[in-house]
């Protein structure tokens, strides 16, 4: 048996105790950098994208997000990183833009436009406008149907601000109002029309006309138009304005032609009055028109809200003006008058208007029902006192069933030669009623009805 010499056996010791002092040393360390964190480059809150590997470094960075909302907003972002709301609003399941008391799915606080564009997909209730034809349609009954508008150059009569078409509308004056208090003449189922005619005015208008110009068509040009330039104006004549403007529709029916240029060419109107210093005020200013291009009518409605009172010594003045966009050429518009076109704006009546006035015309299907009011015709000449049951002949003041007051003297004739007259009075104690007659010159009175007493 060898013995290992004490001097080697105390060198391998020393080599296992330095072994067993490394590994435990190197265990310790691993644990302690284990516990620590790693050294992240990104802020507090921030977080990495979803797709981010685990270990990547060139990840994308989300910045945490600051919110400063409010409820039942919709939220939008006002930069990167921050939430504040916007102009929509929810509420009970409405939907509300630019207000947060939305009474229906969709509630808006403002103008929608829909921009033109081509037929999208076919739908019940689909409404888009249409970038050929410039105008709204919708879906409905398995094809696109075409909205009606106020400025389309079709006839019209326009009901509580709507439109119905009327391609059989009568122009033909049907009455007239009493002491020019609202118009003189030229009265329609709309009102009175002021007809543009050719006279210069030395106001530098044209004068209107309430009788319809028997001179041949005729036209005003204007070329090198921009937008809102003012193009002409007609007047009303002297004495012929109108006490009050009534609130409605003033709607002006014009021919309008695009001669020349080929900018998109519209026009629209102001209601004035031109006051006796030559001041001016605008009543009130009318929608667009449609495109003009060929010569056609133009239906251009202007709305008056309420009653406006001119003054005593004004006058009322329609004026036109162009709308001009797009790119090309400054267009020329001619303005037709006279003659076929019979162009003109017009003004409404109402229920204040047909107070002043009694409408007599042919094929009446009712009778003229006044109320409690009297019925008056040429002051005197006939007089119905509703009220008292009284009918007065030449006198307002009839104090009689019947007072008849003649020019110095009053006659009454019943029957003629070959009309044999008759009249028929109640007896005073309610007994009957006896007839008066004549016959071979003698005045009988009977209680026995003859023949001829129909």
């Amino acid at each position: 048996m060898h013995k290992i010499h004490p001097k080697l056996h105390f060198q391998f010791g020393n080599l296992l105790k330095g072994g067993l002092i490394i590994l435990i040393s190197f265990l310790v360390i691993f644990t302690i950098v284990k516990a620590v964190p790693p050294i992240s480059p990104y802020q507090p809150g921030e977080t990495l994208e979803p797709n981010c590997a685990p270990g990547e470094t060139n990840c994308t960075v989300i910045a945490p997000t600051i919110s400063n909302g409010t409820a039942n907003y919709i939220p939008k972002f006002t930069d990167d990183t921050t939430i504040a709301n916007s102009v929509i609003y929810e509420s009970e399941n409405n939907i509300g833009i630019g207000t947060t008391t939305p009474a229906y799915k969709l509630d808006i606080n403002g103008a929608l436009r829909l921009q033109p564009s081509s037929a999208p997909i076919d739908g019940n209730g689909v409404i888009y406008y249409d970038s050929t034809a410039n105008q709204f349609k919708f879906y409905q009954n398995g094809g696109w149907q075409e909205f009606l508008h106020l400025d389309q150059t079709t006839p019209q009569i326009i009901i509580n601000g709507i439109p119905f078409l009327d391609e059989h509308r009568n122009f033909t004056e049907i009455h007239q109002l009493v002491d020019k208090k609202y118009v003189d003449e030229a009265v329609t189922a709309i009102g009175a029309r002021y007809y543009m005619t050719d006279n210069s005015d030395p106001t530098g208008y044209k004068l209107c006309s309430l009788a319809v110009p028997t001179e041949s068509e005729t036209y005003y040009e204007k070329s090198g138009l921009n937008n809102n330039d003012y193009i002409m104006g007609w007047i009303s004549a002297e004495g012929e304005r109108p006490a009050k403007l009534i609130k409605g529709v003033y709607s002006w029916r014009i021919m309008l032609e695009r001669s020349a240029g080929n900018k998109t060419l519209r026009v629209f109107w102001k209601l004035v009055e031109l006051k006796a210093d030559n001041s001016e005020v605008v009543i009130a200013t009318s929608a667009n028109s449609n495109i003009i291009t060929n010569k056609s009518y133009f239906e251009v409605p202007l709305v008056l809200g309420e009653d406006y009172q001119p003054a005593d010594d004004s006058r009322i003045v329609g004026k036109v003006y162009a709308v001009v966009s797009g790119s090309g050429t400054a267009p020329t518009i001619r303005i037709y008058y006279r003659g076929n076109s019979t162009s003109h704006w017009e003004i409404p009546t109402n229920l204040e208007v047909l107070t002043e006035m009694f409408i007599p015309y042919t094929g009446a299907t009712k009778n003229v029902d006044l109320g409690a009011n009297d019925f008056t015709v040429a002051t005197s000449t006939l007089f119905v006192d509703s009220a008292a049951q009284k009918v007065g002949i030449g006198t307002t003041t009839p104090a009689y069933s019947l007072h008849i007051l003649g020019n110095g003297s009053s006659t009454i004739a019943i029957g003629d030669a070959t009309h044999p007259g008759c009249i028929v009075m109640g007896d005073s104690d309610g007994g009957g009623v006896t007839y008066l007659y004549t016959l071979d010159g003698v005045l009988y009175a009977t209680t026995t009805k003859p023949d001829f007493c129909q």
